[in-house]
């Protein structure tokens, strides 16, 4: 009998190591999330942006005085580090990476705006143009390459592009119109944006791959679309006009196009996709902008996600890591507050190993009770 209790017992430790992961897949997107205001850098205001695998944080914020706006790195368990300028008026954080390099733009002394790089212990650098008066920084993968925009010429149209460290700025072309800008790069260095298609027509989301191109990645049936954010699968989220005008998030998968994620009720803006495939951004519905979280197969409002006793109201989500963590911004104590949603473990989860975990141990005690061991054997029996 205690033989098979024991296979009762490994039978159960298999289901229980088998079943989480599978649970935890099926309700990951009705998880509980804890909130972490991730304050200012003294003044009023501050926006997360970007998120990595680490929980670090770009972003900007006003400083003391609400005189001046700096790009932050923000850091659990640190906290918001100002990452100064390029010598003018302001700095933006938006794309970060593993290593905590952040990309995006910010004032020089002569007042034209200028991508940047900023890697720890380094500090912040000049990323330059492709030959106009300024550029702007937005996505940056794990090898450091960053994506943007920049004029091509001294006030000329603006085309995306391509820095590598080590070999500079590379302009990636448009969709045959005259402006383009890219946003978000994976490590593949593929790069998703929009540009003008032919004749300024309109203007279509794109993805761009090295050694191909600039592709069309289409519409959900409206004249314009625009690309956000890619994953290193090359999933694209961003927004397109549907064929009745609406603007719907979308989700593009190479080989399978593009889906239409919906909304909460008006319009809506995917704005990052992890490898997951979870998708972040808003949804505009009766004058109120909600955070969401598209994952699958639907669409959550974040406000619902969280303690409602919190205070907070949460307005946009920007970023999502491959943990599921999420930043953007919303509202605290009357101010605009950058923030991270974590997951917490979903109850029911718990609840349910917690009564397999009982109800074993009381079957246990039942069948022992029931079926007692036989006496032990004496040295001479069976012999």
């Amino acid at each position: 009998m205690k033989k098979f209790i024991r296979i009762l017992g490994r039978m159960f430790k298999v289901f229980v190591a088998s079943a989480l992961p599978c649970l935890a897949l099926a309700t990951s997107a009705m998880a509980y999330y804890a909130i972490t205001d991730l304050q200012t850098l003294g003044g009023t205001y501050s926006d997360g942006y970007k998120i990595n695998n680490s929980g670090q944080v770009s972003g900007y914020s006003y400083t003391t005085g609400d005189s001046t706006t700096d790009a932050f790195l923000y850091t659990p368990g640190t906290g918001m580090k100002d990452l100064g300028n390029l010598g003018g008026d302001g700095s933006w954080g938006l794309g970060i990476n593993n290593a905590g390099e952040v990309a995006g733009y910010s004032f020089t002394v002569g007042g034209a705006q200028n991508a940047f790089l900023y890697t720890p212990g380094t500090g912040m650098q000049a990323l330059g143009t492709l030959g106009g008066f300024g550029s702007w920084g937005s996505g940056i993968n794990n090898s450091g390459q960053v994506t943007g925009a920049s004029f091509a010429s001294q006030y000329s149209f603006n085309h995306a592009f391509v820095y590598t460290p080590g070999a500079g700025m590379k302009d990636i072309g448009t969709l045959g119109g005259t402006n383009s800008l890219g946003l978000a790069i994976n490590n593949s260095g593929q790069v998703a944006g929009y540009s003008n298609i032919s004749g300024d027509a309109g203007i279509h989301a794109f993805t761009f791959t090295p050694g191909t191109g600039m592709t069309d990645i289409g519409t959900l049936g409206g004249t314009a679309s625009l690309g956000l954010g890619i994953n290193d699968s090359g999933q694209v989220t961003g927004n397109s006009l549907t064929a009745g005008g609406v603007q719907n998030a979308f989700l593009y998968t190479p080989g399978k196009g593009m889906i239409d994620l919906g909304t909460l009720g008006g319009m809506s803006t995917g704005y990052s996709v992890n490898d997951l495939g979870q998708v972040v951004g808003w949804s505009y519905s009766s004058g109120l902008c909600d955070a969401i979280l598209y994952s699958n197969g639907q669409m959550f409002n974040l406000n619902t996600l969280i303690d409602p006793s919190s205070g907070w109201t949460l307005a946009q989500a920007t970023g999502i890591n491959d943990l599921g963590q999420i930043t953007g911004w919303g509202y605290i104590n009357g101010q605009e507050h950058g923030f991270i949603v974590t997951p917490l473990p979903e109850p029911s989860i718990l609840l349910l190993l917690a009564v397999g975990l009982v109800g074993m141990a009381a079957f246990r005690k039942r069948f022992k009770k029931a079926y007692p061991d036989p006496a032990p054997r004496s040295q001479s029996q069976g012999q």
